[in-house]
């Protein structure tokens, strides 16, 4: 396997790691994908769902 088809919201310039999706099954119900786009979108830039880097590690700032 050289790829996997994933579904990724990117927030600020960082990716929304909790939310993103990776079963083939959930990628072709396009309800699914039209609820998770709108579910993304109310996010409104928000962030939150990027897990916890290195900076947030290191300075407790990250959410994770």
């Amino acid at each position: 396997i050289t790829s996997v088809p994933t579904l990724m919201a990117f927030s600020r310039q960082e990716a929304q790691l909790m939310t993103k999706v990776t079963g083939v099954s959930e990628l072709e119900d396009r309800g699914f994908v039209r609820g998770w786009i709108e579910a993304e979108a109310r996010r409104g830039g928000e962030g939150g769902a990027g897990g916890r880097g290195i900076l947030g590690v290191l300075f407790g700032g990250g959410k994770g």
